[in-house]
């Protein structure tokens, strides 16, 4: 049993990364993609952290500095439930001056508000060097775009 699964492709919109905590309760996929210049950060869950979130709702990365990056929710977003079990998918404002910080750093855990409270969970260390991968790849398509135009 792997703790990460990662199936990359040509593009990073196509680039997910599926976590599954020690019990394999909780999983989570995330992804980057953009519209513009405006940069937007995904995250499918399923269990703790699946949940309503609100307007103002923030997802939290602890980082190895014990520096953190916040992100803010797009808008308010529900979730589904189903055979016992809770998903979500919601989505985030990121900057790139995030990216750099996550980048730079090691994530320790990650917070997640949602509309009743907070969530944390520990990040895995075997998940930072392919959660890094997703977002160096995401960064040149990124740049290349944006010089593009």
């Amino acid at each position: 049993h792997r703790d990460l699964h990662s199936f990359p492709t040509r593009r990073s919109s196509d680039l997910v990364n599926i976590k599954r905590d020690a019990w394999g309760i909780n999983a989570y996929s995330f992804k980057l993609r953009s519209v513009g210049k405006t940069i937007f950060f995904n995250m499918w869950c399923q269990g703790e952290m699946a949940g309503v979130i609100g307007a103002d709702s923030e997802f939290i990365f602890l980082l190895d500095n014990d520096s953190t990056v916040s992100l803010k929710s797009k808008g308010v977003q529900g979730c589904e439930v189903g055979d016992g079990k809770k998903w979500a998918t919601h989505e985030y404002y990121i900057t790139l001056d995030n990216l750099t910080q996550l980048l730079l750093h090691k994530t320790k855990s990650i917070r997640k508000y949602l509309s009743d409270g907070y969530v944390d969970n520990a990040f895995k260390d075997s998940w930072n060097e392919d959660f890094n991968n997703l977002m160096k790849v995401f960064l040149r398509e990124y740049e290349d775009k944006v010089e593009k135009k």
